[in-house]
């Protein structure tokens, strides 16, 4: 994917979540099934990072904890509803494609994120930043939705026979051609059109491994595929080559 075409679907994801951030947040205020996996790995005492955290939902999981938090979201808007409902825990609105935080973390969240981040380079970059800010036995917790089911297939389906058929038909100002496979428009409430990526379990850990991860868990369920990481252990020449790609991203 050109970096042109994947600034511009950026844009119209922030554009989305500030135009729906209300009635989005009133939809998203209960725990998922799947936050029961991140439980073994949550204690008292740890720093906390909550990547694309939206309104914070998260925290419902987090709350009986006593933490130190910080949740980022490049919607300004619903920054404010996570505000709103949690007063007490540290929300900043940002970019986690460009994070610049001084603080080390115990455990990074990226719950319902990545999916929405388009092309592979930029989703390595995601991660490397991830990694820049883990402690040295710090974990990856992460929550991607798995598109590979009935409700959902039609829309694999229905891009990749457009981008087959390079057809001018435009979403979001996209035209299929310049999507990478894999990735769609999904509608939400029938009115506005969220860019997804369709991840695999397979495709999930391959870009764990490139970006310098060793996976712990990585499982999926007919809603979502679940995955804990931790930064590798590398040898000397691992590490300039890792520093060699962050500087290309």
């Amino acid at each position: 994917m050109k970096s042109t075409v994947a600034n511009k679907i950026l844009q119209k994801n922030k554009e989305l979540y500030d135009q729906i951030a209300v009635q989005f947040s009133d939809t998203r205020n209960k725990i998922w099934p799947e936050f029961e996996y991140f439980k073994g790995y949550l204690a008292n005492g740890q720093d906390l990072l909550d990547l694309g955290c939206g309104n914070a939902r998260l925290l419902e999981l987090l709350k009986d904890y006593k933490i130190n938090y910080l949740g980022i979201d490049f919607s300004a808007k619903l920054i404010n509803e996570a505000r709103q409902d949690w007063p007490n825990f540290k929300f900043i609105v940002g970019d986690i494609l460009d994070l610049n935080l001084k603080e080390k973390y115990d455990l990074v969240f990226l719950v319902a994120t990545l999916h929405h981040i388009p092309s592979q380079k930029l989703r390595e970059k995601v991660l490397l930043n991830v990694k820049s800010v883990l402690k040295p036995n710090g974990k990856l917790l992460m929550i991607n939705w798995n598109l590979w089911q009935k409700r959902y297939l039609k829309y694999i389906i229905k891009y990749t026979l457009l981008k087959i058929a390079e057809t001018e038909k435009a979403t979001n100002g996209i035209k299929p051609e310049e999507l990478d496979l894999q990735d769609v428009f999904i509608p939400w409430q029938k009115k506005h059109q969220r860019y997804i990526h369709a991840f695999t379990e397979n495709n999930i850990a391959s870009l764990l491994k490139k970006t310098g991860f060793e996976i712990i868990k990585n499982v999926s369920n007919s809603r979502n595929i679940i995955t804990v990481a931790k930064i590798k252990e590398q040898t000397e020449k691992e590490k300039k080559k890792m520093a060699k790609m962050l500087t290309k991203i």
